[in-house]
This record gives C-alpha cells, structure tokens and sequence, in this order.
C-alpha cells in the first residue's frame, strides 16, 4: 500500500447504494476485498463526525497529528 488506509465516507446511502458497484469494484481488481469496510455510508455531519471518531478509536490512530 502506499498509503495507509483511511475511511471513506459517503453521505446519502441510498444515493451512493446506486452509483456505486462495491462488489463489480471487488471483480474487476479495482479494489481490494478488505477495503470496503473503508467506504461508510452517513446521513448527516453528525454520523460522519462519529464515524470518523470510531475509526480512529478502534485504528488506535491520533485523531490530529
């Protein structure tokens, strides 16, 4: 990898749910299986706020450098 991986939240599930072919991404080597626990899906700021706080609790990642 060359860098580490971050989450990648999307905002609007039912939107994103239909633009993007997770599993066609996973077929065709675009991305690997693993990362598409780093897509997450929010409906508001707050939701992404605490998305992005649980991932660097459960990474044990500072949340600013």
């Amino acid at each position: 990898r060359k860098i580490a991986p971050l989450p990648v939240i999307l905002v609007g599930e039912p939107y994103w749910r239909r633009v993007i072919d997770f599993d066609f991404l996973v077929e065709e080597g675009t991305i690997d299986p693993e990362d598409r626990e780093l897509f997450w899906f929010a409906e508001s700021a707050i939701d992404a706020w605490e998305g992005i706080l649980q991932w660097h609790e459960a990474n044990g990642t500072p949340l600013f450098a």
